[in-house]
């Protein structure tokens, strides 16, 4: 019974965990991004930082990503795009 607490409880903790690293990783030149915009596939890839800290993507150009949060990316990437992809019911 113990064993089945302990398990549990690393599960329950476990997406903590992984939204502190997120939060604390800075993305750098060379990472690749898995950018995925909900109800637009054609949005929707994989990028490589380039060397300048930069990536592009369709509607917003170029975006600075080196030196950022994933959160933060995720924040400019939604300001950007909102003009262009409306919330859908």
């Amino acid at each position: 019974m113990k064993r089945r607490v302990v398990c549990l409880s690393l599960w329950v903790l476990m997406p903590l965990c992984v939204m502190a690293l997120e939060s604390a990783y800075l993305i750098g030149a060379s990472d690749l991004l898995e950018i995925s915009v909900w109800g637009e596939q054609n949005l929707s890839r994989q990028v490589s930082v380039r060397t300048d800290g930069f990536i592009s993507l369709p509607l917003v150009g170029d975006i600075e990503a080196a030196g950022k949060t994933p959160p933060q990316l995720k924040a400019d990437l939604e300001a950007r795009l909102s003009k262009f992809v409306k919330d859908r019911p």
